[in-house]
């Protein structure tokens, strides 16, 4: 598709920055709207949103959308639809286009509203910037992640008892939770009253909370506004979702074919799997999937420019001639831009976030990624640091000098004690699961969590705050439970010694000649160097890694040919470490001197007895590996819940900061190689208990993460360690994460008469000789009774509002009020 000269000119300076941007679409041109109007959208409106990122790798991803009002002028799609295909082909860095219509918007549309989406109706006011005390809406507010609030009539009729809704009068802003309302639903409610109040009200409207008709004073703040209440209140019917069979679920799939006299053929094919290679470079398919209302359309980079160009009115009239619903979304997918929702369809496709694509290779700058794999450790390390291993049903202290040591087929506790910067106690404790039977594992988690609580006074899986727990399964420990050990971490094959369990039964031994081990060095720093056993014979060995074997009266450290400095250099230490612990006791018994504790061989010049103790040479993986640099993972993070049938449901919020944290909200922020459960202290009881069974269904619901071996920490609100708080930029241990709720009395009501703002009144005089103790000094004239501004300005205050700044200045000058 082409774009014309003046569109060009028009979609100059779109895009150069990292975010979202909206406008509205007037005939020709777009309109932008104003940060503080974001999230809200009138239904007679047509909007065009552009979100702009930029991956790890410095390269600049979009994602386009335009959004239809339920109320908008249908003939106005085509336009609006053309409009942004103009756009994506000047971009040139549009990865996706989507069709979103009210209340069925997409994944990736409900990412960028942390704060909920407000519907109102009409359309959008040319005053709209102008703060309105003059407005009696009732919205009724539905769902957690994300909220929707939707304009309805301001009656008692539409009032539901087991739903939540807000009350806007201007100067008093309420929000009403009916019955069986868990707290986070009402949490979400108010977090939308209050952006009304903020972005409409200059933050002056009152906000007061009802919760039910329990109270008599509540109930008449409502009839003073409503009227008289009626005797009852309807509740909300249920509604029996179908369910979906195989043959439901079928995807029709036409390619796009340029016919005759230049028109748009769609023909219905059949492809022979449901693959990555079944889809050509110079092709353009869609994908009907009829069970979802979703249309996907994929478009090759070399496929006919004519089909580019009448694409999205070839997509309008198939929507048209199907009968699809209004609310069918669509999904403008370029190759090299697919979402995951698309490659779900296909059996081989997994999908690479910061893959560099033809449609992303225009690289702005490379930003400045945080490490998540050199984490500060909690107490800056300092504190007291106890191992237990979990035999049967009890809880076994290891002996200091044996830290770092982890048998395979046992179970151990980890508990870290220090002090925070306000000097108060904290843990960490890790739960640490080898080898040994899945369910013997499970039947035993809680009976090691109580026992560790009665053994040292600490309730595990609690609401009690300063624990940080963590799940960590063998092979997968994350950095800042490996750096404790500071670089002594192994994993040993078998069973503790100090086990009685005899149900767990010891593997034979992996070692050809008694007393000889053999160890794997991986890593490259103290955060992820770890030592595991590996059977003692040379078909172990590896060139790309450092090996370290131990006999009753030698050891050898061995380099393949592939090991970098940071490598040795770890291997040295650990190697030190282990020989230092283990052998030199045997060693000196057997009178060895201290020159011959190890031997250091490089491959390719081993000597005869390495090989030996090895069983002689066999062949091993000799290939050198290049070191790829560390992947670059970002934070994601997201908001869980659990609906009415008792599934998850997670969303993705982009842009999370602390303020945006509730008491109510149970949130998981993915690093890739840790999961880390947030867990506020009004979240529901129930809820609470299964933050584990949240990561885990995240994990596996999750492309690539259905091992269900990645670590899981839970942190528990206001006692936050050092590790997760590095997840959120700037964050303060003293911030206050939501701002106190307000009560309405009966005087302020009557307050609200003379005043529309609630604010205590004073006379003109008073204002002017004087500046009254609460009042703002550049805002005298809010403090005036209505009747006063009046007589004073001789203007409504609706009428003063509309004037320009300066034109308001002159005038508070004019009467000593500035």
């Amino acid at each position: 598709m082409t774009t014309a000269p003046d569109k060009e000119e028009l979609f100059e300076g779109i895009g150069l920055c990292n975010g979202l941007e909206i406008w509205k679409l007037e005939e020709d041109d777009i309109v932008e709207i104003e940060k503080e109007q974001y999230g809200e959208f009138y239904d007679e409106e047509t909007y065009i949103l552009l979100h702009t990122t930029t991956t790890s790798l410095g390269f600049t991803k979009m994602y386009l959308h335009y959004w239809l009002g339920s109320k908008c002028d249908k003939e106005a799609e085509r336009v609006v639809a053309n409009f942004c295909g103009e756009m994506s082909t000047s971009l040139r860095c549009v990865s996706a286009t989507y069709r979103e219509t009210q209340n069925c918007e997409s994944d990736q549309f409900e990412k960028y509203f942390k704060n909920g989406i407000v519907y109102l109706n009409g359309k959008i006011p040319a005053n709209q910037n102008i703060a309105n005390y003059d407005v009696k809406r009732l919205f009724h507010v539905e769902g957690t992640i994300p909220a929707r609030a939707t304009q309805i009539g301001y009656d008692w009729g539409n009032f539901l008892m087991d739903d939540v809704f807000i009350v806007d009068t201007g100067h008093i802003i309420i929000v009403w939770k009916g019955d069986q309302i868990t707290r986070r639903q009402g949490s979400k409610a108010r977090v939308i009253a209050n952006n009304i109040r903020r972005s409409e009200r200059e933050g002056l409207a009152y906000l007061h909370t009802i919760e039910g008709f329990g109270s008599i004073h509540d109930v008449s703040i409502l009839e003073h506004f409503l009227g008289p209440k009626p005797e009852e209140i309807k509740t909300s019917e249920v509604v029996q979702k179908s369910s979906e069979t195989e043959e439901d679920k079928v995807v029709t799939i036409f390619a796009l074919k340029r016919g005759v006299n230049n028109v748009v053929e769609l023909n219905e094919e059949e492809l022979p799997s449901m693959n990555k290679r079944s889809l050509m470079k110079d092709e353009c398919y869609l994908f009907d999937v009829t069970h979802q209302n979703k249309i996907f359309v994929w478009k090759g980079h070399a496929c006919d420019d004519l089909i580019k160009e009448l694409l999205w009115d070839v997509i309008l009239n198939y929507i048209k001639e199907a009968e699809h619903s209004f609310n069918v979304q669509v999904q403008l997918l370029e190759d090299g831009g697919e979402t995951e929702e698309f490659t779900q369809l296909f059996c081989d496709w997994e999908v690479d976030e910061e893959e560099v694509t033809s449609i992303s290779k225009i690289k702005r700058f490379t930003p400045s990624e945080p490490r998540f794999d050199q984490p500060s450790m909690p107490g800056n390390g300092e504190g007291t640091l106890e191992v237990f291993l979990w035999d049967k049903e009890s809880l076994v202290a290891v002996d200091e000098q044996d830290y770092g040591k982890f048998y395979s087929r046992e179970c151990y506790v980890v508990r870290f004690t220090y002090q925070d910067d306000n000097e108060r106690e904290m843990k960490i404790i890790y739960y640490w699961e080898g080898r040994r039977s899945g369910e013997e594992t499970q039947e035993s988690e809680d009976s090691k969590d109580d026992e560790l609580a009665q053994k040292k006074g600490v309730k595990i899986i609690s609401r009690i705050g300063g624990i940080t727990e963590c799940r960590v399964e063998i092979g997968r420990e994350p950095a800042h439970f490996v750096a404790f050990f500071k670089g002594k971490f192994r994993i040993l094959k078998g069973n503790d010694a100090k086990s009685t369990d005899r149900s767990n039964v010891q593997l034979p031994n992996p070692n050809k000649v008694q007393g000889v081990f053999l160890y794997i060095i991986r890593g490259t720093n103290e955060y992820n160097t770890k030592a595991v056993q590996v059977p003692c014979n040379s078909s172990s060995l590896n060139s790309n890694y450092p090996f370290l074997c131990i006999t009753p009266t030698r050891a050898f450290l061995w380099f393949g040919k592939g090991c970098i400095g940071d490598q040795r250099n770890m291997a040295h230490l650990m190697a030190e470490n282990m020989v230092d612990e283990e052998k030199r006791s045997q060693l000196l018994a057997g009178n060895v001197g201290d020159e011959n504790v190890l031997h250091v061989l490089e491959e390719g010049h081993e000597t005869t007895s390495f090989f030996t103790v090895l069983q002689g040479r066999n062949k091993y993986m000799n290939a050198v590996i290049p070191v790829k640099p560390d992947a670059k993972h970002r934070v994601r993070t997201f908001e869980c819940d659990k609906d009415k049938d008792g599934k998850y449901r997670y969303h993705e919020i982009l842009g999370m900061t602390q303020k945006d944290i509730r008491h109510e909200d149970l949130l998981l922020f993915d690093i890739y190689d840790e999961v880390y459960i947030w867990l506020g202290k009004n979240v529901d009881s129930e809820f609470a208990t299964e933050c584990f069974q949240v990561a885990f269904t995240y994990l596996k619901r999750t492309p690539k993460r259905s091992d269900m071996k990645t670590p899981v920490l839970v942190v528990k609100q206001g006692y936050e360690p050092s590790i997760f708080t590095r997840l959120l930029s700037s964050w303060d241990s003293d911030f206050e994460l939501d701002e106190p709720d307000e009560r309405l009395h009966s005087g302020d009501l009557k307050r609200l008469v003379t005043n529309r703002y609630g604010l205590p009144t004073y006379s003109l005089e008073e204002l002017v000789s004087s500046c009254p103790e609460g009042v703002n000094p550049r805002k005298k004239e809010k403090y005036l009774s209505e009747q006063d501004f009046l007589l004073v300005f001789k203007l409504t205050r609706e009428d003063f509002s509309k004037k320009s700044e300066w034109s308001r200045n002159e005038l508070k000058k004019k009467h000593k009020l500035f």
